[in-house]
């Protein structure tokens, strides 16, 4: 445990979003009936790929690609997504 009881896969998250937030990032409009669409045929893509990933985790990297950013984050399931070669774009 670090500073403050926290561990270290906190703290580099809590490092992440500091980057994130330094790089003012855009305000994100609310989900659109494209972006279910887009995280639909995401979800099939990776099924065929053996990656299963909640509907939640799937909104967030289809909104993540919409934008144009990286996907930052500290979750197995989308560091498993992001070893493919469709998501070379979106690695942090």
């Amino acid at each position: 445990m670090g500073s403050c009881g926290r561990s270290a896969k906190w703290n580099g998250l809590a490092a992440s979003l500091s980057v994130a937030h330094r790089m003012k990032l855009p305000l994100l409009r609310p989900l659109s009936e494209a972006d279910v669409t887009s995280a639909e045929k995401l979800a099939a893509l990776l099924r065929k790929k053996g990656v299963v990933l909640a509907a939640t985790d799937l909104l967030v990297e289809t909104t993540a690609h919409r934008l144009g950013l990286p996907l930052l984050h500290q979750d197995e399931d989308f560091t498993r997504a992001l070893k493919l070669p469709d998501f070379a774009t979106q690695r942090g």
